[in-house]
């Protein structure tokens, strides 16, 4: 079944509800498709003999409209797309692999990113490990909110984070990063995923804890929109806001100045660009 996201998504983009697959109107362009499977995820899974051949999720990268490619490679940003269909592995929900960002040369401070949830149920799970050793396992802070279509998450310097499928349908979440930034893997790799595993008991999420690491007591599941610190909270479109007001992500490229945007300033009446 197709389902069309344009009003969630603010491009011309339809979800083909049985495979994942995304189909782009016309003016609608992306640079890259890359698929993740089970078994690349075996690193990160809670149950490794879980994995197996069968994709686990979908990425564009690169997708604009033809008519803002400029614009976005002269604020050096980048907005994906990424499907993650439903599921389990074992008794874990579907997921991505998680990642940490690498630090701006400039700055020595870890990209942020912003997350949307364009079609689904998600969950999205972050963790701020030592500052002074980001590949421990000792976490300082974690939380674990559940987002619905419309929601927008800030991801802070430092955080790893995943995003996971709590949903019975394929889940869409849009992002939107620096072009400069680049993802780390190794560290949650090394710890066999996040501090947390969100996992299906009675069709509901359960928190559990990841024995390889030292951590505070297990975090409870929090909606995003009551979180001032992570809740971005406008109700137009990520890519719009982008394409509104592409000054007011610069910080994306530039994170020291992170704070100046948080709490973040309602974009929704910003003037076209």
């Amino acid at each position: 079944m197709m389902v069309k996201l344009q009003s969630t998504a603010g491009l011309d983009v339809d979800l083909e509800t049985g495979t994942g697959e995304l189909c782009f109107g016309d003016g609608v362009e992306f640079e890259k498709l890359a698929l993740r499977s089970g078994r690349e995820l075996e690193p990160v899974l809670r149950d490794p003999a879980s994995a197996t051949a069968r994709t686990a999720y979908l990425m564009w990268r690169g997708v604009h409209q033809t008519e803002n490619r400029e614009l976005l490679a002269a604020h050096a940003l980048r907005y994906d797309l990424t499907v993650t269909l439903p599921g389990t592995w074992g008794d874990e929900y579907a997921k991505t692999a998680g990642h940490l960002h690498e630090a701006c040369p400039r700055s020595g401070i870890p990209f942020c990113e912003i997350y949307e949830v364009v079609h689904g149920r998600a969950i999205f799970m972050l963790q701020r490990a030592e500052v002074a050793n980001p590949a421990s396992n000792a976490v300082q802070d974690i939380r674990v909110f559940t987002a619905r279509v419309g929601d927008k998450l800030l991801i802070p310097p430092a955080y790893a984070h995943i995003t996971v499928n709590v949903g019975d349908e394929p889940l869409v979440v849009a992002d939107l990063i620096s072009t400069q930034s680049q993802n780390l893997y190794g560290s949650l790799k090394q710890c066999r995923g996040m501090a947390c595993y969100v996992l299906q008991e009675a069709d509901a999420p359960h928190l559990v804890p990841n024995v390889r690491y030292v951590s505070a007591a297990l975090p409870v599941l929090e909606s995003l929109s009551d979180s001032s610190e992570f809740f971005i909270p406008e109700d137009v479109p990520l890519y719009q806001m982008l394409r509104r007001n592409p000054e007011q992500m610069k910080f994306l490229n530039h994170p020291h100045t992170v704070k100046e945007v948080m709490p973040w300033p309602n974009m929704t009446k910003s003037p076209a660009h």
